[in-house]
């Protein structure tokens, strides 16, 4: 079992409620970040209704299952060669992204090659 943190925004031990303002704390009705949500408005109703605990969830990369990966980005176009349609929405580790690179290059699809920007005419 995993030891309780604390959200790292607010300070709050997880099952507890975040405290007012902070950027992570969703909302019960639609999910989103409550902080910009127009529903934060209706303090009373948010009250009675029950506001949503802060309760951590580990990124895990979706191959390995490497907990809390540090985060890359790559073009979205090489991301779209590489990373089958069900699984763009996967966090991956750099090494699992990496190895995935190399068996597709070394398969019959072959090797990613990024769109060049058309060259201008000279004058």
């Amino acid at each position: 079992m995993m030891p309780p943190r604390l959200c790292p925004d607010c300070g709050m031990l997880e099952g507890q409620f975040h405290r007012y303002g902070c950027s992570l704390e969703c909302c019960p009705w639609c999910g989103w970040q409550l902080l910009s949500c127009p529903h934060a408005r209706w303090r009373r109703r948010l009250e009675a209704t029950g506001r949503v605990p802060f309760i951590f969830y580990p990124w895990v990369c979706a191959r390995c299952g490497t907990l809390d990966p540090a985060m890359f980005m790559v073009p979205n176009a090489e991301w779209r060669w590489y990373i089958e349609r069900a699984r763009r929405a996967a966090i991956l580790c750099r090494s699992c992204y990496d190895q995935i690179i190399q068996l597709i290059d070394a398969g019959p699809r072959g090797r990613y090659i990024a769109p060049q920007a058309p060259e201008k005419d000279a004058p």
